[in-house]
């Protein structure tokens, strides 16, 4: 092992130890949200709120805002650690998993010592729970990606997610090709990282609170295609799905995809990601510390998830929902899913948004776009 495979591996290890410190601080932000709306619906005998319970209310969501934006900015650098690690190594290696290209045979993961992973079941968490068997057969194909819509589960792979319903999104065929099921009850997941392809051996079974789909006619998310790359990604990280804290955006979209992505901040024009969109799913990131998007003082902003990634879905023209001016709209969807669903990352906002271009730069600070083929139009 050279002097800098050894320093990533540190590196690597610390980048671990911020994600969970970034999926715990999230995590305390919901308690304190959900002891915020406890204080705000407190009635005494008559009805009337108690005294001093709507300054407590407050103070308890301004205290969640503000650890919910730690633990994000964590889980951000947790991300961007281990991108920085698997470039590196990647450059040093020939491969983004520090191994050289014929020692990761297709369907398996290979430990360091040279042992098969892909019986081995990715280590869960606090906020996912348990493990649980599939009750039914992943539904697979193309009718039933187009069919379903992301539920993202009880950690914080917001960028992950909307990775998937991106693609969901514009390429269906790209989502059903990936995953097959296996005679044996397993499942196949391609996966494409900068070395090359590899199919990701999956079990049938994930964790209680892991990302699933809401599927036409249901209100209930079930375990979908998502499910299947959410843990595929777990199992190629090799760290369990705590690694998928804050897990990149554009990552993500290259392991699905096999396509380079740019990282662009601040985000394009609507032209340009209309243009971007014709050659590959788009995803896009909102801000953490913008003072309109704290205080919810516009109307879009209330309907905005701070720092949290979204799939772009389409850009066209059309009558403003609030204003009724006709103009360039960008549509984008959340990855938690249908509105009113309960969620551990607070109040559900808006499940999808139909933004101008104003409002869109306002509450955005990032895209991830094809870097091949690109068109400037900015």
């Amino acid at each position: 092992m050279s002097e800098l495979e050894a320093l990533c591996r540190v590196l690597s290890s610390v980048n671990d130890d911020i994600g969970r410190l970034g999926g715990h601080l999230q995590g305390q932000a919901s308690r304190l949200r959900g002891a915020a709306a406890v204080a705000a619906a407190a009635r005494d005998d008559e009805g009337r709120p108690p005294p001093g319970t709507h300054a407590v209310a407050s103070q308890l969501e301004f205290a969640a805002r503000q650890v919910a934006m730690a633990g994000a900015l964590l889980a951000q650098a947790a991300s961007q650690g281990r991108s920085f690690v698997q470039q590196t190594v990647g450059r040093t290696s020939g491969g983004a998993t520090g191994l050289a290209p014929d020692t990761m045979p297709t369907g398996r993961v290979p430990l360091e010592d040279g042992t098969d992973d892909s019986t081995s079941e990715p280590d869960t968490t606090e906020e996912l729970g348990p493990y649980f068997a599939f009750p039914d057969p992943v539904p697979l194909g193309l009718a039933a990606v187009i069919g379903s819509r992301s539920a993202q589960g009880q950690i914080g792979d917001c960028g992950l997610v909307a990775a998937v319903d991106a693609v969901r999104i514009t390429r269906p065929a790209l989502l059903a090709q990936g995953c097959r099921a296996r005679a044996d009850g397993t499942y196949t997941v391609r996966l494409q990282p900068e070395r090359g392809p590899v199919d990701i051996e999956v079990s049938p079974s994930a964790p209680q609170n892991a990302a699933g789909s809401y599927c036409r006619g249901t209100g209930v998310p079930a375990p979908s295609v998502v499910t299947l790359y959410e843990k595929a990604i777990a199992i190629l990280e090799g760290r369990g799905y705590a690694a998928l804290q804050g897990f990149d955006t554009g990552l993500a979209l290259r392991l699905i995809t096999g396509e380079p992505y740019d990282h662009r901040m601040p985000p394009p024009t609507l032209e340009t990601i209309s243009a971007a969109l014709a050659h590959g799913p788009v995803a896009v990131t909102s801000g953490a510390g913008s003072v309109p998007m704290v205080l919810g003082t516009r109307p879009w902003n209330q309907d905005v998830v701070p720092n949290h990634a979204y799939a772009v879905a389409t850009v066209t023209e059309g009558d403003h929902p609030r204003t009724g001016v006709r103009q360039p709209l960008i549509h984008l969807v959340n990855p938690w899913g249908a509105a009113g669903r309960e969620v551990a990352h607070g109040p559900q906002r808006a499940d999808e948004l139909w933004l101008s271009e104003a409002e869109f730069k306002d509450s955005f600070d990032a895209a991830y776009i094809p870097a091949a083929r690109e068109e400037s139009h900015d």
